[in-house]
């Protein structure tokens, strides 16, 4: 361009430009900024300072230009002439931040631009003094261009402004926002575009009507577009769940939708002594589904159904129920019974009772008086009548007799019992011979006592070592502790023993026995000596009964006779005194063996001297009739077992000199030996098959199948796996065909054979080979106490039980010095096998007034010990019963106590045991405790808690069984649990005693919106379902709400309120009308507090205030009721835009064509007339279009 001032028009009244001007500058903003609109630069043709700069902008045009990036910065520094003062920009620092005073907006550093070294407040003292706060812009200049530098406000400069872009029509549902080079619309809630053209839609599939609901819909800006609202309904019955409408959202989401709830059922009414519970009330307000259960006062019973519900009809499923006073039911008795009740007997309230007594002979089972509960029950068993009992019948006396018409335990009422005495005693009283059983349990009269008919002597003594025996026996003339006149006695002494003394003595007329008892000393038996070349030990010195002494032999000497004798019970001993014989010399072959077994000579030089003899003879003998062999082959045979074995003597091995079938060799060996031979171990095998001769048929061995198993028949014992020894493959039971057709279950043995020597065959028992036997070694004295047992190569003895050696020649010996008799006892010992050795038993007697332990004799066990002793226990006298007592004995038999007897007291119903329960007879003779008595049984006084009284069947002091006492409280006080109580049979109450407590009233009911407050706190002062006499309550209403009644209530002494809960009623706002032009719908039609009302206009008016209302707490709507305005007519330039929009020239071609325009036009000058204030506040324009118009 020829001017670069013509790029910027400006004139000297501020007028506005020319209309191809206006369009030219806004078209070469939309080349740069690519947008439809945008702000208009202009600048002075004059030069100012910075306040008048600024004035002069806004009084033409908008404001000083704000920067806002880089880009605008090279746009201006492009397009404006240069000015040699340069231009000032409208940015000032306020309160020390650098600030756009055209937008209000701190400097941001994507538009900082300073020039090197600046801002630097330089200050030359000159002109006003003012800092520099002020900025300028280097347009086109030779350095720096476009940069800025912070300059003395009070300097002259050209002024460069903006017109604001903003339009009426420039944003359709919004507000036009004022933006650097540009304008942007800020869209109203609910639309959106570039010119706030579009409005957010909401799905209409989304629109559905809940269950027993309708819903219709109202539409501001389209169909289901933001703002539109659906209104619900509901069905007869139901109501909304909450008052506002379904409304689209900004978000193009529905708020949320109401639902229809069951409508809500009345309030229940309370009745006198009752309380309610409810479950689904919300504040009071019962909705469809709601329930209550009902619950009586003490004392008080329901009358109707427990449980009510809200149905949705909103009717109460059940009625009110009442509560009515709680009554006990008539008690019934047996027949027998008689009831005494402290009310009429159909209307026996809680804390009345009934006691019950029976006819004579009967009495009252389980507790006497029962009460009736609150809950209208007895709290007992109504209880029956039992015909009377007395224990055991009447204990007897000393010394008498008792017989009964009923002799199975206890007795019945009426039951009699006739006494009689032992012989020598007589009924003191001839009038007291029989006893009846009483009304009362008892016997009566008393039990007649026996008198000693004569004179009684003290019990006689047994001797030690003796016995006595009283005629007539003592056990049924007299008692345990006397004797009477005339008794006779007659002593004793055991066997072994011999009297001195009388041995008759008789009780005399002065209470002294004729004669004392005699002594028993032991009998002693001749003095024994000892045997010559021998010695005698003997177990005592004076050698008395069941001395024992014992004999032995000097060495080469050999007894001859019993080693021990015993002196028995008639002084003679068991036994003639022992010899001691010289022992004789030995036999030739005996000497031969003895001389052998001393010599040094060792068993293989024995076995070569041995196998030298053998050679001259041969190895076994026999002959054609099986006969033994010569006595020097025997000994020889039995030499070779012992090197082998190690034993002395053993089985004798034979075989016969012909062949015979198996069964044929078996019955040879049993007829000339003792059976074939069994074999036990393989060393046993390598023996035979050494020593014995090849036979071309090899031997036959005791060994056949028998049930399947191969067993030696000799022993009967089944084959092991040491002796087993059979041939490869063998045995197999090969079966030929031949023969007898038996199987191969006879067994040879291959002796000497070139293979498998020793091994086993099973063959066809018809086959002949030779025999193989054996002779046993047992003999009939080979064992003297014991049993002789055959094994491989030897034999054993097993010795009776008491008796050992080998040959079983020893028996155990006791130690006689443990035989000794204990306290009260006597001993008497028989001895089996010797004096005091294995079987020796030992009889125990005790003296009289005792008895032994156990009855059992003490015994010589195989172990060489005693067997235990008994001991002679002392007995106890019998325990005389006292009235309304019994006694159970454990340890008597037949009426007789021994040491460790114990005896257990019961006293009768209605008495209770003084002293100790049970006794034990010591070993002194004596009880180990006294014998108690029984005394009546009392209740203790009832003790209660201060405020209670007492109304008692009999003194306090004296409260028998069956006595009852009842309870009362002090006024504003009630009793707590059962009023009355029984005594028990066992002297204890049959319920705690009951205690006052102070009246409580039923819980009380908050009115529907409100609340209620006690004092004392509810929470602290009462239990959750009853509330003390003197708990004060206050009601009050929730805001919104007024009362109607009486606010304040108190429980009094009759456990009621004084006053019912008051109403709390809904207050009102005043009525609304539907605006002109427009519709009114609100939530309830009594608008009431928290109803809501909202507003809406007919199609082509649109709405001023606010949609919706509520009515307050006070009776107040929220707002003032909104009018309906017509919507205005569009303008001419809201037309002409709209065609503009319409045509298809390109932006382009119209800037080609304005520019070309452009260079015909001159620019005009004005001078500058206006001042300006640089201290005017910094201002944001929006919607502004001064100097454009």
């Amino acid at each position: 361009m020829s001017n670069r001032k013509s790029s910027f028009a400006s004139n000297a009244s501020g007028s506005k430009l020319s209309t191809s001007w206006m369009i030219y500058v806004q078209l070469m903003l939309c080349m740069w900024t690519g947008g439809v609109a945008g702000w208009s630069y202009f600048y002075s043709d004059t030069t100012m300072d910075w306040r008048s700069a600024r004035q002069w902008c806004r009084d033409h045009y908008t404001d000083m230009v704000a920067i806002q990036d880089q880009q605008e910065i090279a746009h201006l520094n492009r397009w404006l002439p240069r000015q040699p003062t340069y231009y000032w920009i409208g940015i000032r620092k306020v309160a020390n931040v650098w600030t756009w005073v055209g937008t209000n907006k701190s400097l941001t550093d994507q538009a900082t631009n300073w020039a090197t070294g600046e801002p630097n407040n330089a200050n030359d003292g000159q002109g006003d003094g003012i800092n520099e706060d002020c900025v300028e812009m280097y347009i086109q200049r030779e350095s720096e261009a476009g940069k800025w530098n912070d300059e003395r406000c009070g300097k002259s400069k050209t002024a460069l402004c903006y017109a604001a872009a903003c339009k009426n029509d420039s944003c359709v549902q919004g507000e036009c926002v004022e933006t650097i080079n540009s304008h942007k619309c800020q869209c109203f809630e609910g639309f959106y575009g570039d010119k706030c053209e579009h409005v957010v839609q909401c799905d209409s599939d989304e629109v559905v009507a809940p269950a027993k609901a309708n819903v219709s819909c109202s539409h501001t800006h389209g169909a289901y577009a933001y703002g539109t609202l659906c209104d619900f309904s509901c069905e007869e019955g139901h109501r909304l769940s909450h008052p506002e409408p379904m409304r689209c959202t900004a978000a193009g989401s529905w708020s949320m939708a109401p639902t229809c709830e069951p409508v809500q059922c009345p309030v229940l009414p309370e009745t006198d002594n009752m309380a309610v519970r409810c479950e689904g009330d919300t504040g009071g307000r019962f909705s469809y589904g709601s329930s209550c259960t009902f619950t009586c006062s003490r004392g008080y019973s329901l009358r109707g159904a427990h449980t009510t519900t809200c149905t949705a009809t909103a009717a109460w499923s059940e009625a009110v129920p009442s509560c009515e006073r709680v009554t006990c039911p008539m008690p019934q008795g047996d027949g027998r019974t008689t009831a005494h009740c402290s009310g009429p007997l159909d209307a026996l309230q809680p804390g009345s009772t009934c006691s019950f007594t029976c006819e004579p002979g009967f009495e009252v089972q389980w507790a006497p008086v029962i009460a009736c509960t609150e809950e209208g029950s007895w709290n007992a068993s109504v209880p029956t009548c039992r015909v009377v009992t007395c224990d055991q019948g009447p204990a007897p006396e000393a010394h008498s007799i008792v017989r009964c018409s009923d002799t199975h335990g206890s007795v019945e009422y009426g039951a009699v019992c006739e006494y009689a005495c032992e012989e020598g005693y007589h009924i003191s009283d001839p009038s007291q011979n029989a006893v009846l059983c009483t009304a009362a349990g008892t016997w009566s009269p008393p039990p007649a006592v026996c008198e000693r008919s004569a004179v009684q002597c003290s019990p006689p003594v047994a001797p030690e070592s003796g016995q006595i025996n009283c005629q007539p026996p003592l056990s049924v003339t007299a008692s345990p502790s006397s004797y009477p006149q005339g008794s006779a006695c007659t002593f004793t002494c055991n066997e072994g023993y011999e009297h001195q003394g009388p041995l008759t003595t008789e009780c005399t007329q002065s209470g002294q026995w004729s004669s004392p008892p005699p002594t028993c000393t032991a009998m002693g038996c001749p003095v024994l000596d000892a045997p010559v070349d021998g010695t005698l030990n003997c177990t005592d010195s004076d050698q008395t009964h069941a001395s024992q002494c014992s004999f032995a032999c000097d060495q080469g000497f050999t007894l001859r006779g019993h080693r021990v004798v015993t002196c028995g019970l008639h002084g003679n001993w068991t036994a003639e005194t022992p010899v001691c014989q010289a022992v004789p010399p030995s036999s030739h072959t005996e000497m031969v063996l003895a001389a052998g077994g001393a010599v040094s000579l060792s068993a293989l030089s024995l076995a070569v001297w041995l196998m030298k003899r053998l050679r001259k003879k041969s190895s076994f003998a026999s002959n054609a009739s099986g006969s033994k062999l010569s006595t020097s082959w025997m000994i020889y045979f039995q030499l070779m077992l012992c090197m082998w074995t190690g034993g002395v003597a053993g089985w004798s091995y034979f075989y016969s000199n012909t062949t015979m079938d198996w069964r044929s060799a078996r019955q040879w060996c049993r007829d000339h030996h003792t059976d074939m031979v069994a074999i036990q171990n393989q060393q046993e095998i390598t023996h035979l098959n050494k020593w014995l001769h090849w036979q071309p048929t090899y031997y036959w061995i005791g060994i056949r199948k028998v049930d399947n198993v191969w067993t030696w028949v000799g022993t009967n014992k089944s084959l092991t796996d040491q002796a087993t020894n059979w041939a490869t493959g063998e045995p197999n039971n090969a079966n030929d065909g031949q023969g007898d057709g038996i199987n191969e279950d006879c067994v040879e043995m291959y002796i000497k054979r070139e293979s498998q020597a020793g091994k086993w065959n099973d063959e066809r028992c018809g086959k002949s080979k030779t025999a193989l036997c054996y002779a046993a070694a047992c003999k009939n004295d080979s064992c003297v106490q014991g049993e002789c047992v055959e094994t491989i190569n030897s034999h054993k003895c097993q010795c009776s039980e008491g008796f050992y050696g080998d040959k079983c020649e020893h028996v155990v010996q006791c130690d006689s010095d443990e035989v000794v008799a204990p306290a009260k006892a006597n001993v008497s010992c028989s001895h089996t096998h010797g004096a005091y050795a294995y079987g020796t038993l030992c009889d125990f007697s005790c003296e009289e007034g005792h008895r032994l332990s156990h009855p059992e004799p003490m015994r010589c066990t195989a172990a060489g010990s005693w067997s235990m002793a008994p001991t002679c226990e002392p007995e106890c006298p019998v325990l005389p019963e006292t009235d309304n007592m019994a006694v159970r004995c454990e340890g008597d038999t037949g009426g007789r106590f021994s040491y460790g007897s114990s005896c257990t007291f019961t006293c009768s119903r209605g008495y209770s045991l003084r002293g100790a329960h049970t006794t034990t007879c010591t070993v002194t003779a004596a009880w180990s405790e006294a014998v108690p008595s029984c005394e009546r049984v009392t209740c203790p006084m009832p003790q209660g808690d201060g405020r209670t009284t007492a109304h008692c069947s009999g003194p306090l002091d004296a409260l028998q069984p069956g006595s009852t006492c009842s309870f009362t409280c002090e006024p504003g006080f009630e009793v707590q649990w059962a009023p009355v109580i029984a005594c028990t049979e066992e002297g204890s109450w049959n319920a705690s005693v009951p205690t006052c407590r102070a009246v409580q009233c039923s819980p009380p009911v908050a009115p529907e919106s409100g609340q209620i407050n006690c004092q004392p706190p509810l929470s602290v002062t009462a239990s959750p379902s009853s509330y003390p006499q003197g708990s004060a309550c206050t009601f009050t209403c929730n805001e919104g709400y007024e009362h109607q009644g009486p606010l304040t209530t108190e429980c009094t002494q009759s456990g009621q309120w004084s006053s019912p809960p008051p109403t709390c009623t809904a207050m009102g706002c005043p009525v609304l009308d539907a605006p002109v032009d427009g519709a009114l719908n609100c939530t309830d039609s009594d608008q009431t507090h928290a109803s809501q009302c909202s507003f809406a206009c007919d199609q082509g008016f649109t709405l001023r205030g606010h949609r919706v209302v509520t009515c307050g707490l006070h009776g107040n709507w929220t707002a003032e009721t909104p009018v309906c305005q017509a919507v205005p007519p569009s303008s001419h330039t809201e037309m002409v835009l709209a065609a503009g929009g319409a045509v298809s020239l390109s932006a382009l071609s119209l800037a080609v064509w304005l520019m070309k325009r452009l260079r015909k036009l001159t620019a005009r000058k004005f001078s500058l007339t206006s001042n300006s204030d640089a201290e005017d506040p910094p201002q944001h324009y929006k919607n502004s279009i001064d100097g454009l118009i």
